[in-house]
């Protein structure tokens, strides 16, 4: 996903990533779009998203110097501090009590790289930093979830990546600004956001980002119940909602030859007609939907925004419907997703195949 900032807004900027699994790498491939250098360091073994994902931690990685480094050794630890030495912002997913122990608290890194910005990512903000957590936990406490289904996208993570981002932007901003300062961000509910000044003007600065928090930011919208199941924009609307189509490969329903979008006997029949043009085709009004599902495949799905009036009328219109979600899912279901995706580029109407999770990215 290009940035809308050129490519070299950040040159001459180093950057030092010692955060594994999603968030750090994320916000050190963010950064390093924007013309920073980075450099990335795996501990011995390597990075466990080079094996769970190749092409992910690949795409992650692009444009990156990668160094393996076992801190626990004393000569790798001197490795690292030269690193430091000519370091702008080190971005660290362990916990404050992990990192101290290596020497590597905010405090003996400020006195040894003035100069220096970190951006912490850690689980829970404040005292709660040392907490145990990753994604799932972050995402269980904000309600983001519906059990038993496991979550397709880590908000959490990908949340609290793009916060790194605004963090390490902030810090490098405030520092060339004379304005150095280290401050604990991302602040749970009711609590004031916390900021100390760390001394010398120009100096580098600390930031928190929280996942927890970040989690329970991205979900508001569900919190508040606007996208909540019945919600405004959880399937209250038949024309906002996720509807079963045909299965793919299978049979269509309706005349054969009849194409999505034709004026008259087409997809765009008038209500209580037959959808798809045929005798045989499925009824809009009350009756059962036959022969839309072909033996042993599964069904389509398409996505349904229709939020706005405009699209609702003209879809209900096109589709020769009432606007009730009873109509709507008969219609969906003579048609593949795919077949409904094209329909809808053509006749402008939002409708979108739902694609499986699981496919391989081009």
């Amino acid at each position: 996903m290009p940035l809308p900032v050129p490519p070299t807004v950040l040159r001459g900027v180093n950057v030092l990533s010692l955060a594994p699994n999603l968030p750090g790498p994320i916000a050190a491939r963010r950064l390093a779009e924007m013309g920073a250098s980075v450099t990335k360091i795996e501990g011995p073994t390597g990075d466990l998203m080079a094996q769970a994902a190749p092409q992910y931690y690949e795409w992650l990685c692009t444009g990156q110097d990668v160094v393996q480094l076992n801190l626990k050794e004393e000569a790798d630890r001197g490795q690292l501090k030269e690193l430091l030495s000519t370091c702008d912002v080190l971005i660290t997913s362990s916990r404050p009590a992990a990192l101290a122990r290596l020497g590597l608290s905010w405090e003996e890194l400020h006195a040894a790289y003035p100069r220096l910005c970190q951006v912490a990512i850690v689980g829970h903000s404040g005292d709660d930093a040392d907490l145990a957590g990753h994604d799932l936990t972050y995402q269980a406490h904000a309600g983001t979830l519906l059990p038993p289904a496991m979550p397709t996208v880590p908000v959490a993570d990908l949340a609290g990546a793009e916060l790194a981002v605004q963090a390490a932007l902030a810090l490098l901003l405030g520092r060339n600004a004379g304005e150095g300062s280290a401050a604990q961000g991302a602040a749970s509910e009711g609590a004031e956001e916390q900021a100390k000044d760390t001394g010398a003007a120009g100096g580098g600065g600390y930031h928190e980002v929280a996942l927890a928090d970040a989690a329970e930011a991205f979900a508001m919208p569900a919190q508040c119940g606007l996208s909540a199941p019945g919600g405004l924009l959880g399937g209250a609307l038949p024309g906002y909602r996720i509807y079963e189509a045909a299965p793919a490969g299978g049979a269509e329903v309706g005349a054969a030859g009849a194409e999505v979008g034709e004026p008259a006997g087409g997809v765009g029949a008038g209500a209580g007609e037959s959808v798809g043009g045929g005798a045989e085709g499925a009824e809009v009004e009350g009756a059962e939907v036959e022969g839309t599902e072909a033996e042993g495949a599964a069904p389509t799905h398409v996505a349904f925004a229709a939020l706005e009036p405009h699209f609702m009328a003209r879809a209900m219109q096109l589709l020769g419907v009432d606007g009730t979600e009873e109509q709507f899912a008969a219609t969906f279901k003579t048609r593949t997703a795919a077949d409904w995706e094209a329909w809808g580029i053509e006749q402008d109407v939002p409708i979108a195949e739902v694609r499986g999770a699981g496919r391989v990215r081009n």
